[in-house]
């Protein structure tokens, strides 16, 4: 199973860190990081790394200062993936479970506190079984525009290049 854990902003050793607790903490799991910057464009480069790896469930820390994007990330990842579990944790997260639990239709809220690490890792083990999931031509414009970038490149750590449409 293949999880992604997505940072908005700058890389850091938490990430990592929180990557290792939870691969240790999930047997079988491989834990990706994926990084961007807080800013509008990055929505397609985060939806496009995340059809790339095609993980089972998805993570993502909530701040004040991404929580915008965050909610546009989400909406984009519930519209192009339907079936992917997304998991919401950080500062942001709990006040705004409601509003964040209704933006698409897997997305769950894990409370801040102690013990998040253990509590994200329960949430992410309940991540569904990967459905089949649709190549190319389906319909889904966005999908199409990447072409092969769906199919390719499974490795956590390819290149992913920006489509231009």
């Amino acid at each position: 199973m293949l999880i992604s854990l997505i940072g908005i902003g700058a890389p850091s050793a938490t990430d990592r860190v929180l990557a290792g607790h939870l691969e240790s903490c999930l047997p079988g799991v491989s834990v990706q990081c994926i990084h961007a910057a807080a800013e509008s464009k990055s929505l397609d480069l985060l939806t496009a790394r995340v059809l790339e790896a095609t993980p089972e469930a998805v993570a993502i820390c909530c701040t004040p200062l991404n929580v915008g994007l965050v909610i546009d990330l989400c909406r984009r990842l519930g519209q192009v993936l339907p079936e992917l579990e997304v998991v919401l944790g950080g500062p942001e997260a709990a006040p705004r479970k409601g509003e964040l639990e209704q933006v698409a239709p897997r997305v769950r809220v894990v409370p801040e506190g102690k013990k998040v690490t253990e509590r994200l890792a329960r949430a992410l083990s309940h991540a569904a079984a990967p459905a089949a999931r649709p190549g190319g031509a389906n319909g889904d414009p966005y999908r199409e525009g990447l072409g092969d970038l769906t199919r390719s490149g499974k490795r956590p750590e390819a290149l992913v290049v920006e489509p231009a449409w």
